[in-house]
């Protein structure tokens, strides 16, 4: 407990009692004909507190910070209180002047406390004060006295009132300190950051001041925890969740997506806590460092998160190649060939897997052949080799041509989506 004693206010009273002693002392003014009995004295159930000043107000100002300070350090045994005197010199026509200010500054910040605000002059019982003249120092100043009624009983409710608020302040931080280990919703982070402001101004010992400016400082930089974690990565669609300390987070603004290649770029919430990224990559080529960059706003800042779509596991580029083999019976009754094998090669750049829906081609001797695969057979990067079957086709003897004019029509596997690839290419009918 930290009491503000004065020694020149000592000096005053002493000289009160004793002007004999102190008779450099010499009082020109007061505010009643008689001193009360009461200055000096210490009362049963009342503080008496008395300040000077050579400004009347601000000895009274003096006077019931004092009083401040002795409720305050009664009912919150740990808040602790400062007074000091401030001087401010100032030049006027090449004349000095200075200035005392006093300051009494609550390190507590204790005129937060619901008690303080009711800890006025107006509830004092008895003022007095004496406007003295210093005959060494040929200087004015004033002696205030105040009597404050603060009983036993009153003291021990206030004691009760503030340990209940304490506690109250000290659950708040608590509770802000469990949703912040709890917290899947980024959006929260802001509220709770401003909901520590009041905490950390009203707690008057450096520990909790510190337990919640630390916290405060951590939801600040929550933001660089929180992690994009991929589920899974499909041409045309990205699938991710945010994380925050191993769990799922969200945030109701959706990252700003960009992109040097793909178009029509979507991203939107799931109903499990994660998100979906669509988008479309006409136009885009296998040999492009295609990528997508999700740009998040997280406390303010901005974070990137790259993806890359990789276009070699779903695209084709199909070239028919070699000579076109085809063997078959001549039948000169029915003027058709029959038991037709073709036999061709298709070399394919990429990874995506592809089958063949028909091979289409016409040469002089066989001028519209169509085949459709019995059987479904799937061929994928590098040369494939190529063969075809029918039962018969009609087949006229005339003069060779030197190549083939066809068509042949394969699906994407990965995609469905199906391709028609012009050739020419020479053949050989080995009949």
């Amino acid at each position: 407990m930290t009491k503000i004693i004065n020694v020149i206010s000592i000096i005053s009273l002493l000289f009160c009692c004793c002007p004999n002693v102190f008779s450099q002392y010499k009082v020109v003014e007061r505010s009643d004909k008689k001193r009360p009995e009461w200055v000096g004295q210490t009362i049963p159930g009342y503080l008496t507190f008395s300040a000077e000043s050579d400004n009347l107000e601000l000895a009274k100002q003096k006077c019931m910070d004092n009083i401040k300070n002795e409720i305050i350090n009664a009912i919150a045994v740990n808040i602790s209180s400062e007074s000091s005197m401030m001087t401010e010199q100032t030049k006027q026509n090449d004349t000095y002047s200075t200035n005392e200010y006093f300051r009494n500054e609550f390190k507590s910040r204790a005129v937060q406390l619901p008690f303080v605000s009711g800890i006025t002059i107006a509830n004092a019982e008895d003022s007095y004060w004496e406007k003295l003249y210093d005959k060494k120092q040929k200087k004015y100043h004033y002696v205030f006295f105040l009597k404050y009624p603060f009983s036993r009983m009153e003291r021990n409710r206030l004691i009760a009132e503030f340990q209940s608020y304490d506690e109250e302040k000290y659950n708040q931080l608590l509770s802000i300190k469990k949703e912040a280990e709890q917290l899947n919703n980024l959006d929260d982070v802001r509220s709770l950051t401003l909901a520590l402001n009041p905490l950390i101004n009203y707690f008057f010992d450096e520990t909790r001041k510190q337990e919640a400016q630390s916290l405060q400082e951590d939801l600040r930089q929550i933001h660089k925890k929180v992690q994009v974690n991929t589920l899974s990565n499909e041409l045309g669609t990205y699938h991710y969740a945010l994380l925050l300390n191993g769990h799922k987070a969200t945030q109701a603004k959706m990252p700003n997506a960009r992109s040097e290649f793909a178009q029509n770029i979507s991203v939107v919430p799931n109903i499990d806590t994660t998100f979906t990224v669509t988008y479309e990559y006409e136009g885009c080529l296998p040999e492009d460092e295609n990528a997508i960059d999700l740009l998040f706003n997280f406390g303010g800042t901005t974070q990137r998160h790259r993806f890359y779509f990789d276009l070699g596991e779903n695209s084709m580029e199909v070239i028919p190649q070699g000579t076109v083999k085809i063997n078959g019976t001549y039948n000169e009754e029915n003027s058709c060939l029959e038991n037709i094998t073709v036999d061709f090669g298709l070399r394919s750049k990429y990874d995506a897997p592809f089958t063949i829906e028909t091979l289409q081609f016409s040469t002089n001797e066989l001028p519209n052949v169509v085949i459709e695969p019995q059987s479904e057979q799937t061929y994928g990067k590098g040369l494939n080799h190529i063969i075809l079957t029918i039962n018969s086709t009609r087949f006229k003897q005339t003069s060779k041509s030197s190549l083939t004019d066809g068509t042949i029509t394969i699906k994407n596997q990965k995609t469905k989506k199906e391709e028609s690839i012009r050739f020419k290419l020479p053949y050989i009918i080995n009949l």
